[in-house]
């Protein structure tokens, strides 16, 4: 009884951390935890070809050096849709450019749901 009772809480609590939410900054991490430059830009710049349907374009998921002097993807907006990276969707895209590691994502935006990917404002 009580081994079911620590294995539920355990498995609560890795389903929460390890959920998928949506963030304002994304970067690509190898295994060793060392940040991964150009699997970021391409994980980044494969992000904005899956969202062209719509209306992901100039302003939209670009790259650029963060004020921690790390080089991160952000959603950015276009066409009056401000976008969101999906922590889940990122780290895959990081995995197929090479980024064994995981996704480290910032500024996690709370009022998001999974499915929604995008604000209109």
């Amino acid at each position: 009884m009580k081994t079911a009772v620590l294995a539920s809480v355990f498995l609560a609590l890795f389903t929460g951390v390890n959920s998928c939410s949506n963030f304002n900054k994304c970067q690509c991490v190898n295994a060793d935890g060392s940040t991964n430059v150009l699997a970021t830009q391409q994980a980044c710049d494969q992000d904005k070809k899956n969202h062209a349907d719509i209306g992901a374009a100039d302003g939209s998921f670009f790259t650029q050096v963060d004020s921690d002097g790390v080089t991160k993807c952000f959603p950015g907006e276009s066409n009056h849709v401000s976008f969101l990276l999906d922590n889940c969707d990122f780290r895959e895209l990081c995995n197929g450019f090479g980024a064994a590691g995981d996704s480290l994502c910032e500024d996690k935006d709370g009022d998001a749901k999974r499915s929604l990917r995008f604000k209109k404002f």
